[in-house]
């Protein structure tokens, strides 16, 4: 039969006819080559750098990891308070986990009179919060400037933790930071909470505050507050962890 240009193969074309580059990826259609023609282990750290950033947007399924980020609050701007509220922005504050963990990094007070970081608790899905003598709550601090060193404790009520630190308002004295970590959220049992700070304070001491607290009854605790004894958050990191 006649043809037009080059006359085609007598026999099957197979890979050993193309000649290596000669078929360019604009030649493939995009949706040409799915995963089940992909040998396993084909990829390698060479065609995929785990050092790049990626966008993830899936679900990872099988064995959970044990610590889960719930919610993170960054404060740059002056702000009275922070708080995680349950069924409010991704946050649960009940049995789903065993415990919950909060991170406080470098919190700055705007107020120059050195206030202390504290921590209040709310019954009512955090309408409002519990304060003067609503508490049990007792701390322990440490501290040095070099050349002279001190420890004390004492009982409060007015919180259910404190950083027993002046904190500086200058922000490159670093702050106050700390772990606090609390369980029996969502029952009606005595909700304690643990707090361990630390940080350079405005009297130019390095202190250390291990507090411990609770409400001073077995009401369910369903939010968590954030804050200063006076002024507001100038700036600091905070995130929430449920742990299981």
């Amino acid at each position: 039969m006649a043809f037009i240009g080059v006359q085609p193969t007598s026999i099957p074309l197979t890979s050993s006819d193309i000649t290596d580059g000669i078929i360019s990826t604009a030649k493939i259609a995009d949706d040409a080559v799915t995963s089940a023609k992909i040998p396993a282990n084909a990829v390698t750290d060479s065609e995929l750098n785990l050092g790049s950033d990626y966008a993830f947007t899936g679900t990872v399924s099988g064995t959970p990891t044990s610590r889960k980020l719930l919610r993170t609050i960054t404060i740059s701007s002056n702000t009275n308070s922070i708080s995680f509220v349950h069924g409010a922005n991704g946050v649960v504050l009940d049995s789903t986990y065993s415990r919950y963990e909060i991170t406080v990094d470098s919190a700055v007070p705007s107020a120059t009179d050195a206030p202390q970081l504290i921590l209040l608790v709310s019954t009512n899905g955090g309408s409002s919060y519990h304060t003067t003598d609503a508490y049990n709550s007792t701390y322990h601090r440490h501290y040095s400037n070099g050349s002279s060193t001190g420890n004390d404790s004492a009982y409060v009520n007015d919180f259910a933790l404190n950083h027993d630190q002046g904190v500086s308002a200058t922000a490159n004295n670093g702050g106050a930071t700390g772990t606090i970590i609390v369980d029996n959220l969502g029952t009606a049992s005595r909700t304690v909470f643990n707090g361990n700070f630390f940080g350079f304070g405005a009297s130019s001491y390095y202190i250390h505050t291990n507090s411990i607290g609770a409400l001073a009854n077995t009401d369910i605790v369903n939010a968590i507050a954030i804050a200063f004894t006076n002024g507001d958050i100038a700036s600091a990191k905070f995130k929430l962890f449920g742990v299981l």
